[in-house]
């Protein structure tokens, strides 16, 4: 996505507001008149680390209000965040390319979808509890659809005579989550809990500490866009755990206030349902449909809820509601089909990637089990099977109907799903391969289920949407970056597992760490080592013993090099001995191995 439209988009909202770096004059905070790179940096650094405090203090209260004990404080606390990042995504089926000029506005013309991933946020632990906690009262919302094929199970219990004479329609939220009002929607939250406490998973917690963490969770709105600090005004973020139900939760307080008590709405409440934000019911008349969805909008004491109502012109036109097209003819009956957007990418797994046979099998099988049940007749179940035929021939299957029939060739006894009691996770090869191993499993009836992951991925290799853009570090006097040598990589990378070379004797040592490379955090250490060897609180590690026994009185010169990143600590740390048997540094103490294989034992 180009930058002008997520900068577009953030300027033209007034949902945003761009938070300038300020420094302290006469005790008095001012906004930088000049600021550089580096007082951006340093901002952003700030904030985190406030949230940081913030999130770890309320947790730590919680945990001893509640004596959760230490180990469960301790894997709730956070550390080497970072702060959301915004990117925006075209609703493509909202995008009218005919309208399209030379003098044409795309900023004006392109509708999107702003994202703001929190992943490794200071808040994403305590996002993923509430959400834990929460996720459960979506089984007493009643219009709420727990898949999209769930609205036709409702309307398949209505008998032709209640469907004859109405319409199928359905209405999608206006930008429901920036819509939202933030406190109403906890409080919203928090009295749906309250009504439905027993049904609740608390796990030692109290309904006063879900509030508080979703306060902190939701009221923390700050992102990052082109290395500039922003926060959102309005609303909830989108790509935040819990944002999703309270969004539901919401607009189901104002459901439960008009649909739910006016019962002349609805012929009856099983007709309607709502995912999030897309709504889907039947009425009479377009104007008994806007009434219905009108006096929905009409208890946000906001007035900010709107509807974009799809309302069918005549008997013979489908109306698209999550992946299905819908119909209800003159005498009543209930016609439904596959639907895919015609803007939506021809694009699924590709039969030749580096997958097993049985993903793609199932991938394809999967694609015509959803035509089927979305399918209300066999001439209807072959036009949806002819939409999946299309997609699977656009991806390189040969004659995709087969899968349908496709049978994997089994081998041995199969256990059950209580004698499969380990998950034995490897990279998948080749299917002669797959197939001696699960074979061998089988035959010796060890109680194993092996799951094979695909191997080196596109995003693996083009980690970035512009590759030949070097950052540059805004730490002024960076001691670290200077001497990376890996292009492209400066100290800001996260989860590393690295090489440092000593250039006095071309010795070198490799290590891993879940923090990043900057100066004063992992690679910072070592130059320290290196630096202090004489230290008492050095004299273990593997650089000052080096320092202290080769080059006794010298200054460090040292070079580093990155060699992979990874999030998943037991992976990195078997990175690290994949690398340390096979380059066999001649710095590492040899007692690392010894603590990876503990490590590997006790996980």
């Amino acid at each position: 996505m180009q930058p002008w439209m997520t900068t577009h988009h953030i300027d033209s909202t007034g949902v945003y507001q761009f938070l300038p770096p300020t420094r302290k004059q006469n005790g008095v905070l001012k906004p930088i008149s000049t600021p550089t790179p580096t007082s951006y940096h340093r901002q952003i650094k700030s904030m985190i680390t406030l949230l940081e405090e913030k999130c770890n203090k309320l947790w730590s209260d919680i945990c001893d209000k509640r004596q959760l004990g230490s180990d469960v404080k301790e894997y709730f606390k956070v550390h080497t965040t970072q702060l959301p990042t915004m990117y925006v995504l075209i609703k493509t089926h909202k995008f009218n390319i005919s309208a399209i000029t030379e003098n044409s506005d795309l900023s004006r013309l392109c509708k999107v979808r702003p994202i703001v991933s929190c992943c490794g946020s200071p808040t994403e632990k305590l996002a993923w509890i509430c959400t834990k906690v929460l996720s459960s009262l979506l089984d007493h919302i009643p219009s709420h659809l727990r898949d999209t094929h769930s609205h036709l199970e409702r309307l398949k219990q209505l008998s032709p005579g209640e469907l004859r004479g109405h319409s199928f329609c359905s209405a999608d939220v206006t930008s429901l989550y920036t819509n939202i009002n933030i406190q109403g929607c906890i409080e919203d939250v928090i009295n749906l809990a309250a009504e439905h406490l027993d049904s609740l998973q608390l796990f030692g917690l109290e309904l006063v500490d879900v509030h508080e963490m979703l306060e902190l969770v939701f009221t923390s709105s700050y992102f990052v866009f082109d290395r500039k600090l922003y926060q959102q005004m309005l609303g909830l973020f989108m790509g935040c755990k819990p944002s999703p139900i309270g969004a539901i939760v919401r607009v189901y307080t104002f459901e439960r206030r008009s649909l739910y008590i006016d019962p002349h709405y609805l012929p009856t409440s099983s007709v309607y349902g709502r995912y999030v934000d897309d709504a889907g019911t039947i009425a009479k008349s377009e104007d008994q449909a806007r009434n219905l969805f009108n006096r929905i909008a009409d208890e946000d004491p906001d007035g900010h809820l709107g509807w974009e109502i799809d309302y069918p012109s005549s008997t013979d036109q489908f109306i698209p509601f999550l992946g299905t097209q819908i119909r209800i003819s003159e005498e009543g009956g209930l016609e439904s089909k596959y639907y895919r957007k015609e803007q939506k990418k021809q694009i699924t797994l590709n039969f030749k990637s580096h997958h097993p046979m049985k993903t793609k099998v199932e991938v394809a099988r999967n694609f015509y089990k959803t035509a089927n049940i979305s399918s209300s007749s066999p001439e209807l179940t072959e036009e949806s099977y002819k939409v999946v035929d299309r997609l699977l021939v656009n991806n390189g299957y040969p004659d995709p109907r087969q899968f349908l029939e496709f049978r994997m060739e089994n081998s041995g006894v199969r256990l059950s799903a209580e004698q499969r009691s380990v998950t034995l996770k490897l990279p998948y090869m080749s299917e002669e391969i797959s197939s001696k191993i699960t074979k061998f499993i089988r035959r010796k009836k060890l109680p194993i289920t092996v799951v094979f992951l695909p191997g080196i991925k596109l995003k693996d290799l083009f980690c970035s949407s512009r590759p030949h853009d070097k950052r540059h570090c805004t730490i002024s006097s960076c001691q670290i970056c200077p001497k990376i040598t890996t292009e492209r990589v400066d100290c800001s990378k996260i989860c590393p597992i690295y090489r440092i070379t000593c250039n006095l004797c071309c010795q070198f040592y490799v290590g891993e760490s879940s923090r990043s490379l900057h100066d004063d955090e992992r690679l910072g250490e070592h130059l320290r080592y290196a630096s202090n060897p004489t230290c008492n609180s050095y004299k273990d590690e593997a650089l000052a013993i080096h320092y202290k026994e080769h080059h006794p009185g010298l200054s460090p010169d040292l070079m580093f090099e990155l060699l992979g990143t990874e999030s998943n600590t037991i992976i990195r740390k078997v990175l690290e001995a994949h690398f340390i048997f096979t380059l066999k540094p001649e710095i590492n103490n040899k007692e690392e191995c010894t603590l990876l294989q503990r490590f590997l034992l006790q996980s």
